[in-house]
């Protein structure tokens, strides 16, 4: 099943000196052949954080783009488009959210499953109940 990779395991597996590059290297490892993906939300996400100056070695908009592509043209990937809406009930248990940082991570998890891959994330608090039609096998935490 192909992995949507939400922005921290984008930072942790291209950045060496991240915390848990490591672990998310390793995952990445054992699950390669089936490819990945990123969306224009994950890929505008890398960038703005990589170039924020509070980041521990910021780069500069140009370096972390070109460090992205570089990584979608040498390995198995696709683009998924922003293509869901918080707005469809046929994607949303809208009832199900309970606060506001949840829809990131819920929206990410929708495209995941309309595009038939996984959620890969480093967070263990995605509240799976407000994405319709999710299995088990649709999120992975590392």
């Amino acid at each position: 099943m192909r992995a949507l990779f939400d922005v921290n395991v984008l930072i942790a597996l291209f950045q060496p000196d991240h915390i848990h590059h490591q672990r998310v290297h390793q995952w990445w490892e054992a699950h390669q052949n089936q490819g990945w993906a990123s969306c224009p939300l994950t890929e505008n996400g890398f960038v703005r954080i990589l170039t924020q100056p509070k980041y521990p070695m910021p780069q500069t908009i140009s370096v972390a783009i070109k460090l992205l592509t570089m990584a979608k043209e040498a390995t198995n990937h696709e683009l998924w488009p922003d293509s869901v809406s918080l707005l469809n009930p046929n994607l949303f248990n809208a009832n199900a959210f309970t606060q506001h940082s949840q829809i990131t991570d819920s929206y990410l998890l929708a495209l995941a499953v309309k595009n038939k891959g996984c959620l890969v994330t480093l967070d263990q608090t995605i509240k799976t109940s407000t994405v319709e039609g999710f299995t088990e096998q649709q999120l992975r935490v590392i």
